[in-house]
């Protein structure tokens, strides 16, 4: 070998030129430059053609680059001539394991494990097979033998975790990932696998510091960005988040996740016009990712156009047959429309979103289902689930059940044991979910919300309006000696339960009722539960006493409605409990109302005392508020006494 002008001229090595080069070449190829430690191995090759370490490393640079077909052919060469070296078999695994063949590629660990009983990394390999393959037993043993070996190896720590992610055991997943980076403090995906597990225990600003330290580290780590994002949107933080989406654009803009979420959160900031350009440039992306049709059906949902929300959500299951939120999502959009059959039937795919059926309570009490069979002699759970206003609505179903033949048994939440045990549709009350010790051994469940699907609920008619619910008369009586006097009396409620998926939508603030409250002849009452102190002052100010403080449980609350002469709220509980009572109830609906409301009409077929005032754009009630402002003067003064 002979330098020339700056560069390196190579002829044909010697023994000692060989040695030589081949340690200038692995200099090269350990500092990362590739190509040119594979110029200088292939001269080496010219001189030894059946050099092994030559093909293997020549084999290794071909699979650092992706070539694994190459690769293969080098490294299998190399073992061919020297078939005890435990990393050729080792690095062969690697090129099999790229290719996505794992049964081979563990047949080659296994082989370097052969060789070499302490192969730590060969283990870790195993491992990393056997998870993909989803043994995760097996995993687990191989992640444990290579730390058995070598218990400083960061890297089987960080993939332990990931295994142990996978199976939603997330604290352990933690305690992995803590490991990992004590032993290698530089590692930023173990960082970023750790705020993963984090955020999954809901551990979110503690996830937050660990992608801060993830992108310290690696300040091009888009997908960091990205994840951080998702946290960021569930703090609510929507600045922050769209922030966050944004540099993650920036650093890879053909990484369509960002895009995706970044469309969720104009979504829930009212920008839909953003959303749905942003949702097609992440299909654009990966035409084939289902999740990203469901964000957009989603978005058109709440856009108000259901036609476009339907054609993404079918998109979705084209791709993903029993992709359960798309059929749920779907379900949602057909029942606004009033198509029940079809309705009912895609809406019971909430029972296998786990998500969704987390959140709203859905769960197996350990009994087989009931699919419309007899209920002759059987004892029938049924399990509550959803909200409160859920509950009293679909409560009406529940004679029904009885009148089959069936001795019915309902979870209930406290707050509505006591207005519930008026009810005639019930034959006993659980107190919260069924107990093994119970008295009473069911036969048979059945979801709450699955009633209207196998009671053929298929249009209006199917469904009664009138009131079912009622209070004690000395409970009347004691409220209406608290609220007495000569005005008309109206109970107001602004805003439900933050945490509501649409909340933003549904909920008002309390000085778009200030036009309302100038109203003479009316004596308000506020029935909010939770009042902000701003709000009290308001309150104060307009001389509306707040009942809500009162309330221990809705039987208080429906006491206390029985003695108004009209309910305005929000779409919330209040309303269908109003409804359920029979008492006058004007319920204000955003632009695109809840799936029960249907998308026209002032009426209902939910509940014959109530009225539908709808919102007819994004966002501004002021209309709704105008409305009902012209409908109150119409109200006699003394019509409380009709109620």
């Amino acid at each position: 070998m002979v330098r020339k002008a700056g560069k390196t001229v190579y002829g044909r090595f010697n023994k000692r030129d060989s040695d030589n080069a081949l340690a200038e070449a692995i200099k090269y190829h350990q500092a990362g430059d590739i190509k040119r430690a594979a110029v200088i191995y292939m001269h080496i090759l010219e001189s030894s053609p059946d050099n092994p370490e030559v093909l293997h490393l020549i084999g290794v640079t071909f699979y650092q680059e992706g070539d694994n077909t190459k690769a293969k052919d080098y490294i299998e060469r190399a073992i061919s001539i020297k078939p005890d070296a435990s990393a050729y078999y080792f690095n062969l695994g690697n090129v099999y394991t790229n290719t996505g063949e794992h049964d081979r590629a563990m047949e080659c660990f296994r082989e370097a494990i052969r060789i070499d009983p302490g192969n730590a990394e060969a283990y870790n390999n195993i491992g990393n097979a056997l998870r993909v393959k989803g043994d995760n037993d097996g995993a687990i043993a191989s992640y444990e033998k290579a730390i058995i070996h070598n218990p400083e190896y960061a890297i089987v720590y960080n993939n332990y975790g990931n295994l142990l992610k996978d199976m939603k055991r997330f604290d352990e997943a933690v305690t992995a990932y803590r490991k990992a980076i004590a032993l290698a403090p530089g590692l930023a995906v173990a960082y970023y696998n750790l705020a993963f597990a984090l955020a999954e225990l809901d551990k979110l600003d503690e996830a937050l510091e660990q992608y801060r330290i993830c992108v310290s580290l690696r300040p091009d780590f888009y997908a960091a960005f990205n994840d951080m994002g998702n946290v960021y949107k569930c703090q609510n933080k929507l600045k922050e988040a769209e922030s966050s989406y944004t540099r993650s654009i920036e650093l890879n803009s053909d990484f369509a996740p960002p895009y995706n979420n970044m469309a969720d959160v104009c979504r829930i900031s009212g920008r839909y016009a953003d959303a749905i350009t942003l949702c097609k440039k992440a299909v654009k992306l990966e035409p084939y990712n289902e999740q990203f049709y469901v964000n957009s059906g989603n978005i058109y949902y709440d856009f108000g156009d259901m036609k476009m929300a339907v054609a993404n959500y079918d998109k979705a299951i084209e791709l993903k047959q029993d992709y359960s939120d798309a059929h749920y999502n779907r379900g949602l959009a057909l029942l606004l429309q009033g198509n029940f059959k079809e309705g009912w039937s895609e809406y019971e795919w909430r029972l296998r979103c786990s998500e969704i059926s987390t959140l709203a309570g859905i769960r197996d009490a350990g009994f087989p289902s009931w699919e419309g069979s007899s209920l002759q002699g059987k004892t029938l759970l049924v399990i509550a689930e959803q909200g409160i206003g859920d509950s009293i609505q679909f409560a009406r179903f529940l004679p029904i059940l009885k009148s089959m033949g069936a001795t019915v048994l309902l979870e209930c939440r406290e707050e509505l044991r006591r207005l519930m045990q008026l009810f005639n549709g019930v034959d006993e009350l659980l107190e919260g979910v069924y107990k093994e010790n119970s008295c009473v051994v069911p036969d048979l469940q059945v979801n709450l919300l699955s009633l209207p699907a196998l009671l053929n609920v298929n249009s209006r008619k199917d469904i009664s309006a009138e009131p079912y619910l009622s209070v004690m008369s000395g409970d009347h009586n004691k409220w209406q000696s608290i609220v007495r006097g000569d005005f008309l009396k109206v109970g107001v409620i602004w805003s439900g339960n933050p945490s509501h998926r649409r909340d933003n939508q549904r909920s008002c603030r309390l000085n778009n009722f200030a036009k309302l409250f100038d109203h003479p002849g009316v004596s308000f009452y506020s029935f909010q539960k939770e009042v902000e102190y701003g709000d009290r002052a308001t309150l104060r100010e307009y001389g509306i006493p707040v009942l809500g403080d009162r309330f221990t449980d809705f039987y208080d609350t429906a006491a206390a409605i029985s003695c108004m002469d009209l309910v305005i709220t929000v779409d919330t509980a209040i309303a269908h409990l109003a409804g359920a009572l029979g008492i006058r109830v004007w319920t204000m609906i955003p632009y695109v109302p809840d799936w029960r409301w249907m998308n026209k009409g002032n009426t209902t077929y939910w509940y014959s005392s109530m009225r539908l005032f709808r919102q007819i754009e994004f966002g501004n009630w002021r209309g709704v508020i105008d409305s009902m402002t012209n409908e109150i003067k119409q109200l006699p003064t003394m019509e409380r006494s009709a109620q």
